[in-house]
């Protein structure tokens, strides 16, 4: 379910996400995305000068939005341009851990307390971040997002991929993610200091 809410939300915000689909296998479901070939080993000098590093402000604001705690090398792929084996492109996977386990922790689904510091544990994009101006065109993309667009989203959430002995909120949840969306600007900003190149 998460990983739904957080690729619909991150692919209308223009964010590098994968297309996806759900599978059945049996009686389990499945969210799934196309098979791509990453490299095999994360080098930080292609992270660095992948065609779209420019999109990393995005990825890491986003990444405070939906509240994941789970951004790291592994969640990034990199992606061999066909035409250029020294290029390559940022695929961001895995959002498992976003939204705070809003499905898994009992009696803890929308926490106030969470860390802005749990979100952004990845260093090499964190040495990306210059100025907090890095984050302006993603949050003015943000306020183009209404609470419609988002409960929209959280309400699209098909049913086969909620855990059948959990009820979901979906009204609290859209709620939670609009919160963390009027908050976002501030909540970076508090952060500046885990940004080693910031002015």
């Amino acid at each position: 379910m998460k990983e739904y809410i957080c690729c619909t939300l991150a692919k209308l915000l223009g964010l590098p996400v994968l297309d996806y689909c759900t599978l059945k296998d049996g009686s389990r479901y499945w969210f799934a995305a196309p098979l791509i070939k990453p490299i095999d080993t994360f080098l930080e000098r292609y992270f660095l000068q992948a065609e779209n590093v420019n999109s990393i402000p995005d990825v890491l604001a986003f990444n405070v939005l939906v509240a994941n705690i789970d951004l790291h090398e592994d969640n990034i792929l990199l992606e061999r341009i066909a035409d250029d084996p020294l290029k390559h492109r940022i695929w961001i996977i895995d959002f498992s851990h976003a939204l705070y386990d809003v499905t898994d922790r009992e009696g803890a689904l929308f926490p106030e307390n969470l860390s802005v510091y749990s979100c952004l544990l990845f260093d090499p994009a964190n040495r990306i971040i210059t100025g907090m101006e890095d984050f302006e065109p993603f949050l003015q993309r943000l306020t183009l997002l209404s609470w419609e667009k988002i409960f929209e989203v959280v309400q699209s959430i098909p049913s086969e991929l909620i855990r059948q002995d959990h009820d979901v909120n979906r009204e609290e949840l859209a709620n939670y993610i609009v919160g963390r969306q009027q908050n976002l600007e501030d909540m970076l900003i508090s952060a500046k200091g885990y940004f080693p190149n910031c002015h």
